[in-house]
């Protein structure tokens, strides 16, 4: 069965709240893939309030951060996208060279509920965020796979095979 892709729009953030928000009480510190979008240090001042509070901000603009996959009516997976420009830790071009003038969509987080995994979901948001980009204007859309077992220069992250066969299964280049 496919999953269906909507944008993460301020209407379903209850389903963003359930992929991201902390899963240990309100109070707890999550990510709420804010790391990369605001940057390390901008993103550790918040507390968990400022965090949910920051990314439905988000949610309420357009183009959303990101996607939501839904199984029937369960919200079963996240990928957050948006253009290099609005994502701080992606900003040196140093560590992150463009090819060219063209803004690159980037893909930078991506997560599949528990109880859902290896069923091919990952492969369904992944290409839906691809789709989400290539709908709100993206020309070039880049990923950066995170795993555990290799080393890529020059971004210094980890890629498994499971990764790599995961993009490859979506027809994207790594």
């Amino acid at each position: 069965m496919g999953a269906q892709i909507l944008p993460a729009t301020a209407e379903r953030f209850d389903d963003v709240e359930t992929m991201l928000g902390p899963k240990r009480g309100p109070d707890a510190i999550a990510c709420w893939c804010l790391t990369y979008r605001l940057g390390g240090r901008a993103s550790s001042r918040l507390d968990a309030v400022e965090r949910r509070d920051a990314v439905y901000d988000l949610c309420s603009q357009s183009p959303s951060p990101g996607i939501l996959a839904y199984l029937e009516d369960e919200v079963v997976g996240w990928s957050s996208v948006a253009p290099r420009s609005q994502v701080a830790e992606l900003a040196d071009p140093k560590k992150y060279p463009r090819v060219d003038d063209v803004e690159p969509w980037s893909i930078f987080c991506l997560r599949t509920r528990g109880g859902k995994r290896r069923q091919g979901i990952g492969q369904q948001i992944l290409r839906g965020a691809i789709e989400f980009a290539w709908a709100n204007g993206a020309e070039v859309i880049e990923g950066y796979p995170l795993g555990s077992t290799e080393k890529l220069a020059p971004a210094g992250v980890r890629v498994s095979s499971r990764t790599l066969a995961l993009a490859s299964d979506c027809a994207v280049s790594v």
